[in-house]
């Protein structure tokens, strides 16, 4: 009778740790595919703003040589011909031109506010942590019990180097 007593305790404590097992892997699965989905969110923001930075640059790069270009064909046109001929013309392109500038450095000082102020990523693990302690219970003798914290906050069960679980589990499936 004893011995069938302490074998249904050894198998009931064996389950218990085999469930909290999967517990425990559940919320470790749950927490990778969060920081995945992070992780792509910021792929998303970096690759905006570096096609944005991209067509910024080609297009300053592209003005800047027209008016290079304008600039020559001005000096051309003032030297070659009678200024008074050419001068309403002169006058209503570098008007349009002065308002295009305008346009265009307004959009480049803006793309410029927003690269100095790229998305940042806010987490705090302290609430879900507390949530944890405060979700382990056990039920014993009609009374719910949480159990001490006996082990070392300190101590890291799992300690892969941030760098290689960053390239290894993120962008796809973790593969460990």
């Amino acid at each position: 009778m004893f011995a069938a007593e302490r074998e249904r305790l050894k198998q009931h404590f064996k389950l218990m740790r085999i469930e909290l097992a999967r517990k425990t892997m559940d919320i470790v699965n749950a927490t990778l595919r969060k920081m995945n989905d992070c992780v792509l969110a910021m792929e998303m923001f970096e690759y905006s703003y570096l096609q944005k930075y991209e067509e910024n640059e080609k297009e300053y790069l592209a003005k800047q040589y027209n008016m290079a270009n304008f600039k020559k064909l001005c000096t051309s046109a003032a030297d070659n011909n009678p200024l008074h001929e050419f001068l309403p013309y002169i006058t209503e392109i570098s008007s349009q031109i002065s308002t295009d500038v305008s346009h265009f450095t307004n959009r480049i000082v803006e793309a410029i506010k927003a690269y100095s102020q790229p998305p940042e990523f806010l987490f705090e693990p302290k609430p879900i942590m507390d949530q944890l302690q405060a979700c382990s219970k056990f039920k014993f003798q009609s009374q719910m019990i949480t159990p001490p914290v006996r082990t070392d906050p300190s101590i890291r069960l799992i300690d892969i180097p941030i760098e290689k679980l960053a390239q290894v589990c993120f962008f796809g499936y973790c593969s460990l």
